[in-house]
């Protein structure tokens, strides 16, 4: 295939050329539909979508990162079905206002209605979901898939067992209308079980994830990594001897399944302590981007906010540490990818079982601790170098490819067809 190159001519107009043709697009008309191939010997009036274009699906920051990082490496075109605006865009138009996405039914449907348009519109459009457990997600897999686009999934976080939410499943009445709206093929999928909606190709991110999809009967899998993590590849090994620098990584604890407020509470209550216990520059603590948009309602203590990573990079913070401590985040395998030693941490039993529901988790390697057990930053301090220890080898079967995995899944991009 010939390597198509989009650059941008104005802030709504961008255009390329690739072998006699002119790939043009002006904005993004009512039906969503971009970008338009034109034969250089034709006039305008005979535009149709290009063939093989990539689609994007992108609701987060992490998301958009992603695909940022394999556009600028693939030979055929590309887009973003932006989940905030339910509209495509090019890649480099993009902008991610929040978190994520609220899901309310007027998104469910103009998602949905965007994945169908343009797949119905693109010969051989190949979506590309970072998952497939949240109902938005569903829908537009759903949807493409229904008038015809292919499914890959390419994994924006770690694979576990059980969707963790802050909504109560409301005895039941969640997974039964799930199944209802599967059934009628409404939603793909099923509620809190990635890789349910059985894609065409998972782009996994190392052998150790793979459990999961085969489970669910995918038929074809490839192992690229994670290409966030490349930005891990240059980072300086850690200090000599045992960890002494530790990175917090936080999470929001208000759900339901763990406690709700009580838990969310008591978290920030245990790493208060550890901020006033730890020695000077030996803990440092990095917010979820949820927690970010809150800082001024949540518990949090003065000690805390004295140690905040304040705007840096995760590849930045990982650097300056010689471990991550976190409950369930996939920043544990971005730090394992960067030879990090790592450690959960359940605020109660029922984190840690949810902990424990992560495939990385389960490994025998990894350790799952509870926040009473740990008495201070020197107690931590110990449970982390155990962790050192028996860690030795570990990330290189979940995290392949760090400093090549973008171009790995562009290579398997480029190279996939049905």
């Amino acid at each position: 295939m010939q390597s198509i190159t989009i650059s941008a001519v104005s802030s709504t107009a961008c255009s390329a050329r690739a072998g006699g043709l002119v790939v043009r697009t002006h904005g993004v008309n009512e039906a969503g539909l971009l970008p338009l191939i034109v034969p250089t010997t034709t006039s305008e009036h005979e535009l149709s979508t290009v063939p093989q274009t990539i689609a994007f699906l992108v609701g987060s920051g992490v998301q958009l990162d992603s695909a940022v990082r394999i556009t600028q490496q693939l030979n055929r075109p590309a887009v973003v079905l932006d989940m905030w605006s339910a509209r495509l865009r090019q890649v480099e138009q993009m902008t991610v206002p929040g978190h994520l996405p609220p899901v309310t039914l007027r998104r469910l449907i103009k998602v949905g209605r965007a994945a169908a348009r343009w797949a119905q519109a693109t010969p051989g459009a190949v979506l590309v979901v970072p998952q497939d457990v949240g109902l938005v997600y569903r829908r537009a897999i759903a949807a493409a898939r229904r008038a015809g686009a292919a499914i890959v999934l390419l994994p924006d976080g770690a694979v576990s067992r059980q969707k963790v939410t802050s909504r109560s499943l409301k005895g039941g009445l969640v997974p039964l209308v799930d199944r209802l709206l599967a059934a009628i093929r409404v939603v793909a999928g099923r509620h809190g079980q990635m890789a349910a909606s059985r894609p065409d190709l998972v782009l996994s991110w190392g052998p150790a994830w793979n459990e999961v999809f085969r489970a669910q009967r995918v038929g074809a899998i490839i192992d690229v990594g994670n290409p966030r993590s490349d930005e891990l590849a240059p980072l300086a090994p850690v200090s000599p001897g045992e960890p002494r620098r530790v990175l917090l990584c936080s999470q929001p604890m208000d759900h339901d399944q763990i406690g709700g407020k009580l838990a969310q509470t008591a978290w920030y209550a245990f790493v208060e302590h550890l901020a006033l216990t730890a020695p000077s520059g030996e803990l440092a603590v990095r917010l979820h981007p949820a927690e970010r948009d809150q800082l001024e309602q949540l518990p949090i203590g003065p000690a805390t906010k004295r140690v905040l990573t304040k705007d840096t990079s995760l590849a930045h913070d990982i650097g300056a540490c010689d471990a991550v401590v976190s409950w369930a985040s996939t920043t544990m395998i971005e730090a394992a990818a960067a030879s990090r030693a790592v450690v959960s941490v359940g605020i109660n039993e029922a984190a840690a079982e949810i902990a424990r529901g992560y495939f990385f988790q389960r490994d025998p390697r990894a350790i799952t601790v509870l926040s009473r057990d740990i008495a201070d930053f020197a107690a931590l301090r110990e449970v982390v170098s155990r962790a050192a220890r028996q860690q030795v080898g570990m990330a290189q079967e979940y995290a392949v490819n760090v400093g090549s995995a973008t171009q790995a899944a562009a290579k398997a991009l480029n190279d996939y067809s049905r």
